[in-house]
């Protein structure tokens, strides 16, 4: 599942492919999500679709634990 969110052609090393999507899946503010996009892009270039998809999804996840 890492393989087609994180294709070889965005992040070619599996170590960081690991390390981006636990961090991903820690957003807990819209500040973590604000940086943790620009951090991709800075780093990897536009993100394809699969990967916003997982940061909204990681986004929305964190809004709906702050209304708990």
């Amino acid at each position: 599942m890492l393989m087609r969110i994180f294709p070889d052609s965005y992040i070619s090393n599996e170590f960081q492919k690991l390390d981006i999507y636990k961090r991903i899946a820690g957003i807990e503010t819209q500040q973590d999500y604000d940086d943790m996009l620009e951090e991709l892009l800075d780093r990897f270039g536009e993100p394809g679709k699969a990967v916003l998809n997982l940061l909204a999804i990681a986004k929305l996840k964190a809004i709906a634990h702050q209304g708990t």
